[in-house]
């Protein structure tokens, strides 16, 4: 997890700097006294704290103000220093060792701060698993500080899952999860695991490569979404006119062994950004297209469970693009325990009338006259949680008329949770609610509520980081681990 350092509001890295005795220039890796030594840093420089008995072994005695013996620390200014695969913030310190005395330093550790994982990519999108783990897919490499090629997996504190580690090849867009506890995975990659995999593939719960499953397709499909039915067939969208030698125009469903359902064929003109399984086992779906099977659908339409087109649903998202917009796509879907559709994008009408990128649909598909909150610029993510409120993120920066960067909360109604303001740098692409309703939130952002998150954090349910943040006069934890 990574280190906070707030004081002055200065963010800059922490440089240990080791230095070895020759008397200890031996063949053995690593050397030292085994265990774990605390230090902290205060407005007035670098002291060292023992943390007492470790690993059986006394700690050495330690003094405020004093280093160990053996021991040399001193805060000397400031400096950036990257670990491999990790970056740590705070007040640079460099540390020592007399002649004879722990002269090698395996590894950095610090104490916990909280939710704060980190990516050097966009996340893309989140999903949770009922054991409470978090699977992360996106264009990251590094993830909670080692690497992971765009998809990673979380335990529920936010530290790294060592076990799981796909490999995927290229970008992940979509993520699903089976009633088994299997994993399907969609994006722009052609491998998987270092095995062909063109855009969907399927893993086991411990990460590795389900070789059972393998469409077989092409490295031209881009897969953007993916949903599992009730049958555990499994849908598909995103961007791509033919599977298998046949024409399939941007949705496709799969068989729970990831052979194609010939018997589901709809034709959708342009490319599919989402998809929604409703509890009746009808499929909502939205995205740029304009038609389905040769019928105008502009943007959101309903497909019966067989693939056929609901005909009596056609809200219709249309209208003028906002300042800075290019496309007018229904980008994000979310229902409501009432079967109320939430509805988010880059259109300005919906229904036939005026909705300024987001918007919500009554079940039967025409439109909630009541909801109306707005937003200036794409709405991108849609979440709700256990008491209705309505998590809303994006690129805007006004929802429901008062500013909001990039994410937002409605109550239930429509109306601005005023209590609900955390703040991103910059665009939120992904949400989703826990169990205990703390919310994840994935994007391109690498500072919200005032801290720097690189790309993903957790909120608690208030809007309030998860994140232990020191106050003005604070000290900071960091850890030394000495291993035989």
């Amino acid at each position: 997890m990574r280190l906070r350092h707030v004081f002055l509001s200065t963010f800059v890295l922490l440089s240990v700097l080791i230095a070895s005795a020759a008397a200890y220039a031996q063949d053995v890796e690593p050397h030292g006294l085994p265990g774990r030594y605390d230090f902290y840093d205060e407005m007035d420089g670098m002291q060292i704290q023992a943390p007492g008995e470790l690993d059986g072994l006394a700690s050495p005695s330690f003094e405020p103000g004093r280093a160990a013996s053996g021991v040399r620390a001193s805060a000397s200014g400031w400096r950036s220093f990257t670990n491999p695969g990790e970056t740590v913030q705070g007040a640079y310190c460099s540390i020592a060792a007399d002649q004879g005395a722990y002269p090698f330093i395996s590894s950095m550790e610090k104490t916990d701060d909280g939710f704060n994982p980190g990516a050097n990519g966009p996340v893309e999108t989140m999903l949770v698993q009922p054991d409470g783990k978090i699977l992360v897919a996106g264009k990251f490499t590094i993830l909670g500080g080692k690497p992971r090629n765009y998809i990673g997996r979380l335990n529920a504190d936010g530290t790294l899952d060592d076990s799981f580690n796909p490999n995927a090849g290229y970008y992940v867009y979509a993520l699903a999860l089976q009633d088994d506890g299997k994993i399907v995975v969609g994006g722009r990659f052609t491998t998987m695991g270092s095995k062909p995999r063109g855009g969907i593939a399927r893993l086991n719960s411990n990460g590795t490569l389900d070789g059972s499953f393998n469409t077989g397709w092409s490295s031209d499909i881009t897969i953007n979404t993916l949903a599992v039915q009730s049958d555990d067939k499994i849908l598909v969208g995103g961007r791509f006119n033919q599977i298998d030698g046949d024409w399939q125009a941007n949705i496709a469903r799969l068989d729970p062994d990831g052979s194609r359902d010939e018997t589901f064929n709809p034709h959708v003109h342009n490319t599919v950004e989402v998809l929604l399984v409703q509890p009746d086992d009808k499929i909502l779906l939205g995205g740029s297209f304009l038609s389905i099977d040769g019928r105008s659908r502009k943007r959101i339409a309903r497909l019966n469970p067989d693939g056929t087109l609901d005909m009596a649903f056609d809200p219709q998202a249309d209208g003028t693009l906002c300042n800075g917009c290019t496309i007018q796509e229904v980008y994000s879907l979310a229902l409501q325990a009432d079967g109320k559709i939430l509805v988010g994008g880059g259109f300005t009408t919906l229904g036939g009338q005026p909705r300024d990128r987001i918007g919500r649909l009554k079940p039967d598909g025409t439109l909630d006259a009541a909801f109306n909150p707005g937003a200036n610029s794409y709405v991108l993510a849609l979440v709700v949680q256990e008491d209705g409120k309505i998590v809303v993120g994006g690129t805007f920066y006004k929802l429901g008329g008062q500013s909001r960067n990039k994410i937002g909360r409605l109550k239930s109604d429509g109306t601005l949770d005023p209590a609900f303001n955390p703040e991103a740098s910059s665009t939120v692409r992904a949400l989703a609610v826990q169990a205990d309703d703390k919310i994840l939130v994935g994007g391109v952002f690498t500072d919200l509520g005032g801290q720097p998150l690189e790309r993903i954090a957790r909120l608690n349910p208030d809007g309030s980081l998860d994140l232990i943040i020191p106050a003005a006069d604070h000290v900071i934890y960091l850890s030394l681990v000495f291993k035989q």
